[in-house]
């Protein structure tokens, strides 16, 4: 286990740029004073320490608060994975964490959070693991600004709509 002693030893942590820079030599990369860690997929950037793999956001965490991250996530709020400076970083639930992701479409009709209803249109919303039902609308117009709307509720400044 990772101890913030041991992680402030070997890295040196900026918060404002969020890049974290070797304080001792690691291996052949870490050479001092070089940026630690390389990209990993799910655009994250990880850094390894003493032969175990870490996620440098959770890490930027620990260095500043001097604890882990709280149960749950910590979502960038940016929605940028690799950006990782202090300010960037905010705790989340896992629902809070998903309705923070770049606009997509969760249907054929390219709007978040809308699909065909027969005639209609039907919006939903995804949140503690289910899908919550918001109603079926004559258009699409509706629908997404009904969608839009409980986003707002349930979500706060995590929603994107």
């Amino acid at each position: 286990m990772l101890t913030l002693e041991r992680l402030r030893e070997v890295l040196s942590y900026n918060p404002i740029t969020g890049i974290f820079v070797w304080r001792i030599r690691m291996g052949q990369r870490g050479k001092i004073g070089n940026r630690a860690g390389a990209n990993c997929p799910g655009e994250y950037r990880s850094i390894r320490i003493d032969g175990i793999l870490y996620l440098e956001h959770r890490l930027a965490w620990f260095y500043v608060y001097g604890e882990l991250p709280p149960e749950g996530d910590l979502d960038h709020k940016n929605m940028i994975k690799s950006e990782n400076w202090i300010e960037n970083l905010r705790p989340a639930s896992r629902s809070q964490n998903k309705m923070n992701q770049l606009v997509r479409a969760d249907s054929v009709l390219g709007v978040k959070g809308v699909s065909p209803d027969g005639r209609r249109f039907r919006a939903r919303i995804f949140k503690d693991g289910k899908y919550i039902m918001i109603g079926s609308f004559e258009t699409i117009g509706e629908a997404s600004a009904a969608y839009a709307a409980a986003a707002g509720r349930l979500f706060g400044d995590f929603a994107r709509t």
